[in-house]
């Protein structure tokens, strides 16, 4: 009972994490401590995705679920849990260039806008002064 719980627990986790994933750089915009978890995630997910490995946490999930003497599902997490419900014959590459096609520009956008607001705050205090800041009294 204690292992599954626990798988449970590292699977809630794990959605957390895609969570953050997605919605980290909108958390970033306003919570800017928050961006270097974000790009740790980011960073972390690409080494994972990119290497052609297995998740970390998809493995201890397994590993617990194992302990609990329960069966294990084949595949990673996003086809268990999020794909195979709505795609019956599961993960496939058109699937997962979808999913990392919406990653990228969910990061794509909230980073664009910070950087775009980022560059506005450069700019500010530089150029030019108003020619008259106040008008004079009449």
């Amino acid at each position: 009972m204690l292992w599954r719980r626990a798988a449970d627990a590292v699977a809630l986790s794990h959605l957390a994490i895609i969570g953050f994933l997605l919605g980290g750089g909108f958390v970033a915009r306003r919570h800017p401590r928050a961006t270097k978890a974000h790009v740790v995630v980011l960073v972390g997910t690409a080494a994972i995705y990119a290497g052609g490995f297995d998740c970390p946490l998809t493995i201890w999930e397994k590993g617990l679920r194992r302990m609990a003497g329960d069966d294990v599902y084949p595949g990673g997490y996003l086809e268990h849990y999020l794909v195979s419900p709505w795609h019956p014959s599961g993960m496939n590459p058109g699937i997962g260039l979808a999913i990392l096609g919406v990653a990228v520009a969910t990061t794509a956008v909230a980073y664009g806008g910070r950087l775009g607001r980022l560059g506005r705050l450069g700019r500010r205090g530089r150029g030019p002064a108003p020619a008259n800041p106040r008008p004079a009294p009449r």
